[in-house]
């Protein structure tokens, strides 16, 4: 999964210089959302090497790139930073117990934005197929026979 700092929405980097084809896809997750799914499972917390309670809130923070698990427990107030890499397999693992469709060849890159976490998906279509020209046709060639 690729945790890099990511490319504006419109920005798509193909790997072709004339542009090729490039299909993007984004799934957006509120912060009550990511709350949630965070919440879902507490063996995957664990695995992932979150805490094993569950937070009382998340703080998206886009410019650290970074999502944090806000812990209300007693002042002052206890932040656990979660990793990037955690929370992409966290919301891929959501989205494939949720039965949303994932692309199962693609780039995968985690956005954070100022409302939301996105888990994109870029898939580059640069090859060309074969030339239609160099496939034989038999299409109007002959009579047409009736059966």
């Amino acid at each position: 999964m690729d945790t890099s700092e990511p490319a504006q929405p419109d920005a798509v980097t193909p790997a072709e210089p004339d542009g090729g084809i490039v299909d993007r896809r984004e799934i957006r997750f509120s912060a009550g959302a990511l709350k949630r799914v965070i919440d879902w499972s507490l063996d995957s917390k664990t695995t992932h090497g979150l805490p094993p309670i569950i937070p009382d809130r998340v703080a998206l923070l886009p410019q650290d790139h970074r999502v944090d698990l806000i812990y209300d427990l007693e002042p002052p107030v206890w932040s656990f930073p979660l990793r990037i890499e955690a929370l992409g397999k966290l919301l891929i693992a959501y989205c494939l117990q949720a039965r949303i469709p994932l692309p199962r060849v693609a780039r995968k890159e985690i956005r954070i934005g100022p409302r939301y976490a996105a888990l994109v998906f870029v898939v580059d279509y640069s090859q060309t197929p074969p030339s239609q020209a160099a496939e034989p046709s038999n299409v109007g060639q002959g009579p047409m026979r009736k059966r």
